[in-house]
């Protein structure tokens, strides 16, 4: 499995649009402790995005996270024994309240963020950046994890997203759909 996570961050290292510097950080990080999850109690851990995009109406999903407390796209942590995708699967299921079926998802980019909310067991998330293509679904957002959610046009969404790591990338997938 640990295979299958380095060959996913290597399938970005010719990428021009993807930080190299991360991309070696991550690689670095899943390189030096085979344990990469939050339930194997490391405080720094893989996680997915999930970003669900409209490209018809060049519009994206995200949502104002309680414990983030911020503009962030709809994600969590990636569970022991999972690969990022299927935490993509089940992330989507519960917190937006959809099962995906034949949708496409793709690997977009990837981010290392620190993070600052000392009450939390996380110090840092090696965040992988999947783009979910869905219609304009009205998704039964997960009123747990979100104080609202919903699709804004690409421009406007990556406008809200204020977290400097995170403004490049969303920046680019505003230019891309």
């Amino acid at each position: 499995m640990h295979d299958i996570f380095i060959n996913t961050i290597l399938s970005l290292k010719d990428n021009p649009n993807i930080d190299q510097v991360v991309v070696q950080g991550f690689l670095n990080r899943i390189k030096a402790d085979t344990r990469l999850t939050r339930d194997e109690g490391v405080a720094d851990h893989l996680c997915s995005f999930l970003i669900p995009v409209n490209k018809a109406s060049r519009q994206i999903y995200i949502g104002n996270h309680i414990k983030a407390a911020m503009w962030i796209p709809p994600g969590g942590h990636i569970d022991k024994g999972e690969l990022p995708l299927q935490a993509v699967r089940r992330e989507f299921a519960e917190e937006l309240s959809h099962t995906l079926t034949d949708e496409k998802i793709e690997l977009f980019d990837i981010s290392i963020i620190e993070i600052e909310n000392k009450s939390l067991p996380c110090t840092f998330h090696y965040d992988f950046w999947f783009l979910v293509h869905t219609p304009v679904i009205d998704f039964n957002v997960d009123l747990k994890e979100f104080y609202e959610a919903g699709w804004y046009p690409a421009e406007k969404a990556a406008k809200m997203i204020t977290r400097p790591t995170y403004q490049p990338r969303m920046k680019r997938l505003a230019t891309v759909l």
